[in-house]
This record gives C-alpha cells, sequence and structure tokens, in this order.
C-alpha cells in the first residue's frame, strides 16, 4: 500500500488524533481560575472570634474589596498574602 493511498484511507482518524492532541495540549495550558472564600470554624459563640479568608488561585487580582460584615467587629485585617506554588 502506497503512503497516498494510506493518508486517503485514514485521513478522518488522522485529524482526530491532531484535534485530540491540539486540544489536550491547549486545556493543560489554560489554568482555571478559582474564587473562594473559608471560614475557620462553623459555630461562632457570642463575643467569639473567626478568621474569613478570600483566595484568588491562577490570576491576578486587583481592586478587591471584602464584603461588610454588619454586626461583626474587624479585630485585625485586611491583610494581603502572595505566594507562588
Amino acid at each position: 500500500m502506497s503512503l497516498s493511498i494510506f493518508y486517503k484511507k485514514h485521513f478522518n482518524g488522522i485529524l482526530l488524533a491532531i484535534s485530540l492532541c491540539v486540544s489536550a495540549l491547549w486545556s493543560h495550558a489554560q489554568p482555571v481560575v478559582n474564587f473562594a472564600a473559608y471560614c475557620d470554624s462553623k459555630e461562632v459563640f457570642l463575643n467569639g472570634s473567626l478568621e474569613v479568608t478570600f483566595r484568588l488561585k491562577n490570576a491576578n487580582g486587583t481592586d478587591f474589596s471584602a464584603p461588610e460584615f454588619t454586626g461583626f467587629t474587624v479585630a485585625a485585617g485586611p491583610n494581603l498574602s502572595e505566594s507562588m506554588q
């Protein structure tokens, strides 16, 4: 079987394989951006304390403003932390 006949017979399969490889590389190159809020406890007693953490992954954040915590006394913060992983 000559090479050109092979390509003609299997063109769709080759095209599909190339498309899958390119899409796999593309999806691997694009990290997922994630923004989440965490609290260090599930239950807070009267006059107790808690810590709320906002975390942004795989993106650069600018102009973030935390929500109002009406009815709470803010003991410290906001604090900024940056890390590379």
